[in-house]
């Protein structure tokens, strides 16, 4: 965070910032970086998809749409596989924001485990692809959240999301 206000997350060869309206706070956990805006949890990080060409990196929907698919059904498997974490009722949904498409998906926690101390049972993220790094924003929701003000400071992120 930069003033404050600003996130911004980088790695190699790109840097992608988030002006907020709002006052995010820097959590700190081991090795583990969160924030905190408004109460609600939030991770983000940029993850790099290895075999992606410059030919591929062009503007093409379908192919984002892919990536990000594979991307989404790659964790949802880690989750319930290597977790051993039940995932119910996945939905995801394709929205364009400032002419990139994110894709939406969240899922609720069937069988948490009891001996953490913040029980998250639902999990909001918003995923785009930008060249070959997938952006990916995460909203861990405890039992009481307003799924819509957490869907709401989502979406301000992505509109505000900015690639230097």
């Amino acid at each position: 965070m930069s003033n404050g206000k600003v996130i911004e997350l980088s790695a190699e060869k790109i840097k992608v910032q988030f002006p907020s309206k709002r006052q995010p706070k820097l959590i700190k956990q081991g090795s583990n970086k969160f924030l905190e805006i408004n109460g609600q949890i939030i991770q983000m990080n940029i993850l790099k998809v290895d075999g992606i060409t410059k030919k591929m990196r062009r503007k093409d929907t379908g192919f984002e749409r892919t990536i990000l698919t594979k991307h989404s059904e790659y964790e949802i498997n880690y989750i319930r596989k290597e977790l051993g974490i039940k995932i119910m009722n996945p939905e995801n949904q394709w929205v364009s924001v400032g002419g990139r498409s994110w894709l939406i998906w969240y899922f609720k926690i069937g069988n948490a485990p009891k001996n953490v101390q913040n029980q998250f049972e639902l999990q909001l993220y918003a995923t785009t692809l930008i060249g070959d790094k997938i952006i990916c924003i995460n909203a861990p929701m405890q039992k009481n959240t307003d799924f819509g003000e957490s869907a709401n400071l989502v979406n301000e992120l992505m509109e505000s999301m900015l690639v230097k």
